[in-house]
């Protein structure tokens, strides 16, 4: 989502930027630079840029001069990108002479940045009663949704006996950040599971949070403060990462104490 706020003037509408404030929304692949309707060099991506004023496009070489591709344009009304550069209306001011002389209104438009990470280069136009108008642009680069769940292993206790009172711990991996842990114990000899918000045993599976550390690291170690008398036990194990993905296959093992 991008949003601004429009400042008319004497001299007609005006458009300018409340966000994106800087040239990043987020960290990610370096901006391309682009030079309208001339040439520039990409050292990042070792892309060239050609402004081809013909056909009103930006066209994307490589340094051997193979045809990349074009700088695609976000068409709400098709909710696709396209070639061609579309100016579609922004959500307010609501209606025309909405905003007395020299008074700001906000503006927002909606643009699907699913298929990025990229560099983004975005077009606004503010038109007055007059029908004058102005232009005004921002460029940001947008990283890619984070799709990828995090993975958690148990490295504590072993698979076959322990001693009671066994340390409960293991780790969690994200391509991101891992923000949470979530345990699960069972005691195989009642069927109970242990309710750490109760401080007893129930007979439905209860996820208990873990702590870890380092929080929002893309690797942590998590431990369960529960000391496990002799008997047989469940452990399982899940974490969430920074998107909000949980593990879809938490980790799992049946063990013993002595």
């Amino acid at each position: 989502m991008v949003a601004a706020a429009a400042l008319p003037a004497p001299a007609g509408a005006q458009v300018a930027w409340s966000a994106p404030v800087a040239e990043r929304i987020m960290a990610g692949p370096s901006r391309a630079a682009v030079a309208p309707w001339g040439l520039a060099y990409n050292p990042v991506n070792g892309e060239l840029v050609v402004g081809d004023y013909l056909a009103n496009r930006l066209r994307r070489y490589s340094v051997d001069g193979t045809y990349l591709g074009d700088f695609a344009w976000w068409d709400p009304a098709a909710a696709a990108w396209s070639s061609i550069p579309v100016l579609t209306p922004a959500g307010g001011p609501s209606a025309p002479g909405a905003l007395a002389p020299a008074q700001a209104g906000p503006w927002t438009w909606p643009v699907d940045t699913t298929p990025l990470p990229a560099s983004v280069v975005v077009h606004a136009r503010a038109t007055d009663a007059a029908g004058r108008t102005t232009d005004a642009a921002v460029t940001a680069a947008v990283d890619q949704a984070d799709l990828t769940a995090p993975d958690t292993a148990i490295t504590s206790p072993s698979r076959w006996a322990n001693p009671a009172g066994v340390p409960l711990a293991g780790t969690a991996t994200d391509n991101q950040a891992v923000t949470s842990v979530e345990v699960a114990v069972k005691n195989l000899d009642t069927g109970q599971w242990w309710d750490a918000a109760a401080q007893a045993w129930t007979p439905t599976l209860r996820w208990n949070p873990a702590p870890i550390n380092p929080v929002g690291g893309p690797s942590a170690q998590w431990t369960y403060p529960l000391t496990l008398p002799a008997g047989r036990w469940q452990l399982r194990a899940r974490a969430r990462d920074g998107a909000g993905h949980l593990d879809a296959t938490p980790a799992q093992f049946a063990f013993r104490t002595d």
